[in-house]
């Protein structure tokens, strides 16, 4: 892996090398993680410099998430740690108290990040581009790679939807109203979608020059949809019970702010068909409410769910379609269902004789040594 110098001149010469290849790239796939966002006002809860899971005190928080100028994350700073992202943390009242509260203020910075800009007083011009147009300027860089026909694919372990708000097309993973499974799997879980790749080596495709209105060419069809998201999404509420999902409304960012749940309308409507035929008094789950629909660590219900098998049916047909350039942007590379997928893509992008890129503002460990050709070390800017 060559780490992209400082100086001028070989800085440049690097920079122009990886220019070259994401013009020609024909099929390109993106890895995206919380630094692309933070340029925008979301911070950055895993990082070491900024991050939540790191402070060590409310004044370095405050100081590392400056850009945010939020009380309410700021007073996460002396106990918001891993646990608050995790399933344990909706059983005990207090904790999921805060979990809940965290995130109603993450979906505020998320809301003010996709505002448009408010039209100048002489309403002639806008004070500003439109921040739901382009969030970052990378994420600007992403929707114009799409409208050329070069990207492949986005894998963003993002909750925070900037994506779809640059107006890239998101893969529906879930459908809206309840993915129908609602079944609970026993096996162990991380932070990330666990996902099987068939062992066997597809049969490669030579990359060529794309055009510019020429669309990348699916290896599967039914994967409608550039970006997937990861670890779910803020856009949507979600029963850890029965698996029942909706749109994140008014009502539950009330509640969420203050700390307090909101009852599963089906849960309790089948609870409510239970008593009236068997005329007994049959209660719901006390997990019968509706959380933010992101993915927590051992969390059971999301790998029960659809979503799991489909990012792993959508891993698989990309690793098929000829990648010719891998780009992960602000990812640490520490979350292990993360790291696999990154080297799956990696190793078919060297194979297909493209470059894997690398772009974060803290070092990675050694064992990507070897997996990027170039990996530049800065923070992202808007």
């Amino acid at each position: 892996m060559l780490s992209v110098p400082l100086d001028p001149d070989s800085a440049l010469e690097a920079l122009a090398v990886v220019a070259v290849h994401l013009a020609a790239s024909r099929h390109i796939v993106g890895a995206l993680g919380a630094g692309v966002s933070t340029s925008a006002g979301i911070p950055d809860f895993r990082g070491a410099r900024g991050g939540l899971y790191g402070a060590r005190s409310a004044a370095s928080l405050t100081s590392d998430l400056s850009t945010t100028r939020d009380p309410q994350l700021a007073a996460f700073s002396t106990s918001a740690t891993k646990h608050l992202f995790s399933y344990a943390a909706l059983v005990q009242p207090e904790s999921r108290r805060q979990h809940l509260q965290l995130l109603a203020a993450l979906k505020k910075h998320v809301r003010r990040a996709t505002r448009p800009s408010k039209p100048s007083r002489k309403g002639k011009e806008r004070a500003e581009p439109l921040a739901a147009e382009c969030p970052t300027a990378f994420h600007g860089l992403l929707k114009s790679l799409e409208e050329r026909g070069q990207l492949l694919r986005v894998y963003s372990q993002n909750i925070d939807g900037l994506e779809r708000a640059a107006g890239l097309s998101a893969v529906d993973l879930v459908t809206p109203g309840g993915d129908g499974d609602g079944g609970v799997s026993g096996d162990e879980s991380s932070s990330d979608y666990e996902r099987s790749h068939a062992s066997t080596s597809p049969k490669r495709r030579s990359p060529a020059r794309a055009g510019p209105s020429q669309r990348v060419e699916r290896a599967a069809h039914e994967h409608d949809g550039t970006v997937v998201a990861l670890h779910g999404t803020l856009e949507e509420v979600m029963c850890g019970v029965c698996g029942w999902r909706e749109k994140w409304r008014k009502e539950h960012t009330r509640s969420f702010r203050k700390g307090k749940t909101v009852d599963c309308s089906q849960c309790y409507e089948r609870a409510a068909s239970r008593r009236r035929r068997s005329k007994r008094m049959i209660r719901p789950s006390p997990l019968a409410f509706l959380r933010p629909a992101v993915l927590l660590y051992d969390d059971p219900h999301s790998f029960a769910s659809s979503a799991s098998s489909r990012i792993s049916s959508i891993a698989s047909a990309d690793l098929t379609a000829a990648p010719d350039l891998l780009l992960v942007a602000g990812s640490s590379l520490k979350i292990p269902g993360f790291k696999r997928l990154v080297k799956e893509f990696a190793k078919r992008v060297n194979a297909n004789g493209g470059l894997c890129v690398l772009v974060n503002r803290e070092p990675v460990g050694k064992e990507w040594d070897g997996v990027f050709d170039y990996h530049r070390e800065l923070a992202l800017c808007s």
